[in-house]
């Protein structure tokens, strides 16, 4: 995870058109949520309607993947844009 801090003003403001844009600042607040949809099994049913074809791989980084491992991200994208 990101190293995210929470606007408190943001909150005070709170209305439904926020609570819809952004509600993972409420789900990912909550203990335990962040891991487990992080590490989801990506086979899960639960995907297939948004994600049939589902491909990737991890790619050894911190927050700024295209900085910190160009080639490995390059590799990664190629790979996944050509045709299967």
């Amino acid at each position: 995870m990101t190293d995210e801090r929470i606007d408190v003003g943001a909150l005070t403001r709170c209305d439904a058109r926020f609570a819809r844009d952004c509600y993972h600042w409420f789900f990912f607040a909550q203990p335990d949520k962040p891991e487990r949809a992080l590490n989801a099994d990506p086979d899960a049913p639960i995907w297939r309607p948004w994600a049939p074809d589902l491909r990737g791989e991890p790619i050894e980084s911190g927050q700024h993947v295209a900085e910190e491992n160009p080639a490995a991200l390059t590799g990664a994208l190629l790979r996944f844009l050509s045709p299967a």
